[in-house]
């Protein structure tokens, strides 16, 4: 699954691509609880950074890291 942390815009003419976040997994279990997967070798800065923004903007989901 996809996520947006911060939309495409635009400033002084100039596109700037939306800042997303790529889990490796969306588990959903019966009872309706919905867990966010990612699997990691090595936690780099650009991943440590977007996951803090994907914990910020999204609270609610229940996220699990397997390293």
């Amino acid at each position: 699954p996809r996520f947006i942390l911060q939309p495409a815009f635009e400033h002084k003419g100039h596109k700037e691509r939306a800042i997303t976040y790529k889990a490796d997994f969306k588990v959903t279990y019966a009872s309706g609880k919905v867990e966010i997967v990612e699997i990691k070798g090595y936690k780099s800065r650009d991943y440590v950074m977007r996951k803090k923004l994907l914990l910020y903007k999204y609270p609610h989901l229940e996220f699990k890291e397997v390293c």
